[in-house]
């Protein structure tokens, strides 16, 4: 009996905790993205905040884990989460020295900013260390090839049909005003008219 209860005690003495920190809970270990779709497993799970975290990471008690993404293409990117309806919060900045960091639009669940081909950003997901695992998607919409007038599509013909998606248009300094107003995302389109005759635009 007493043999018994020893290897009992030594059963117990040897469990371990599965869970680990993070391996990039440190903004020094954040995780390298690329492309244009993301979809990145997130646990909050023993994050942490570092000391002189932006977005006041540490005073509200969030942890965080960081990862940094370069853009492969000029657009329109947009982070968010997925897996459930609890609340997270994403940063996204520049820089490469945590003290330092430039923000690039204000945290919050779901972000939308405007990229450049090259420009490297560091993403900061914030939750509290109790919420479940979710899914961060990073996903980037290229800048249409005639979105500048300069680089206007060339139509041909005298029955055109043409398709277009201004999404991740953006509106020129000196752009004229269309239907009357100064904002939008345009695509422009060149047509030289083969006779002398009216014409149906729809």
């Amino acid at each position: 009996m007493k043999l018994a209860t020893t290897i009992i005690a030594a059963i117990f003495g040897t469990a371990v905790s599965t869970i680990a920190q993070p391996a990039n809970d440190n903004f020094a270990d954040r995780i390298s993205l690329t492309g244009y779709t993301n979809v990145v497993p997130i646990s909050s799970t023993l994050a942490t905040a570092e000391t002189g975290e932006p977005s006041k990471a540490e005073s509200l008690g969030y942890g965080t884990v960081w990862f940094s993404w370069t853009a492969p293409a000029t657009g329109t990117t947009t982070i968010y989460y997925s897996g459930d309806a609890f609340y997270r919060t994403f940063g996204v900045f520049t820089g490469t020295q945590l003290t330092k960091l430039h923000r690039v639009v204000s945290p919050n669940t779901g972000i939308t900013f405007e990229v450049k081909a090259g420009q490297v950003f560091q993403i900061q997901a914030m939750a509290t260390p109790t919420l479940p695992d979710y899914f961060m998607h990073v996903e980037l919409a290229a800048r249409p090839a005639n979105d500048n007038f300069t680089n206007r599509s060339v139509l041909e013909g005298t029955l055109i049909s043409t398709n277009g998606d201004n999404s991740a248009a953006t509106r020129e300094r000196g752009e004229p005003r269309h239907n009357g107003v100064n904002f939008g995302r345009s695509l422009w389109y060149s047509w030289t008219a083969p006779a002398a005759d009216g014409f149906l635009l729809t």
